[in-house]
């Protein structure tokens, strides 16, 4: 059964989704050592890791899993990895329809904005993306080191599209949006997630229009703006 809208949406300017990279900001605590001189971003040379994701669906967090346990890179048509390029990919499902899911709340608007449930069927799929350009890979953060990273999801079932930003796309370092909270809390181990520290916890909910006529790019929607805390645990497999 597919979701409800709750009400009428905010629609803004009509505009084709483009994932843009932005500049990242790297917090290093006092004491540990600082990024690399030489990136294996420059040359997408960057160790290719395989992940385990575990989300975490403790209260207040408004991106649940599926109450599958935690989405194995290779497994049930999850890929989930730190690419040659240093960022992070993780899909729910590359086939359609995908074996395990995600839900996303958007549940707690800003001023002008109404609650939303996406319009997705059973068997949709949430691709997960942090953007490059940050001069320094995932892999290359010390242990205890985070950093600031533009990046989006999207969630389709084959038919209706949406994408949520985190300060890409439209959206620039001047709108509401936050970034994701990369850190490295082990050698094998990172959390993503937001946090004041990288603008806050809001995001842009967009939505795929149908295509005007046939061989061009459909536009898209701005349903609103959305508090959506979450937090996502990678492990190296």
């Amino acid at each position: 059964m597919a979701f409800r809208p709750m009400r009428s949406a905010v629609v803004g300017s009509l505009l084709t989704f483009a994932a843009i990279a932005s500049a990242v900001c790297l917090v290093v605590p006092l004491g540990a050592a600082g990024p690399p001189s030489k990136s294996c971003t420059a040359r997408d040379n960057c160790p290719v890791i395989g992940l385990s994701v575990q989300v975490d669906d403790s209260d207040g967090y408004l991106v649940r899993s599926d109450n599958g346990g935690p989405y194995i890179n290779g497994v049930d048509n999850v890929s989930a990895v730190l690419r040659a390029s240093g960022g992070l990919v993780f899909d729910t499902g590359t086939i359609l329809p995908a074996v395990r899911g995600m839900v996303s709340q958007y549940t707690n608007p800003l001023a002008g904005s109404s609650a939303y449930s996406l319009l997705l069927q059973p068997g949709a799929h949430y691709y997960w993306q942090s953007l490059s350009g940050a001069g320094i890979a995932i892999q290359e953060l010390q242990v205890a080191a985070s950093m600031c990273m533009s990046a989006y999801f999207k969630s389709d079932d084959g038919l209706e599209f949406y994408s949520t930003l985190f300060q890409s796309g439209i959206e620039g370092s001047a709108g509401p949006t936050g970034k994701w909270l990369v850190t490295r809390i082990s050698a094998n181990t990172w959390t993503v997630e937001n946090s004041p520290v990288c603008a806050g916890d809001v995001v842009n909910l967009r939505h795929q229009l149908p295509p005007k006529r046939k061989n061009v790019a459909p536009d898209w929607e701005t349903i609103g703006y959305y508090h959506l805390p979450f937090k996502l645990i990678l492990t190296a497999q």
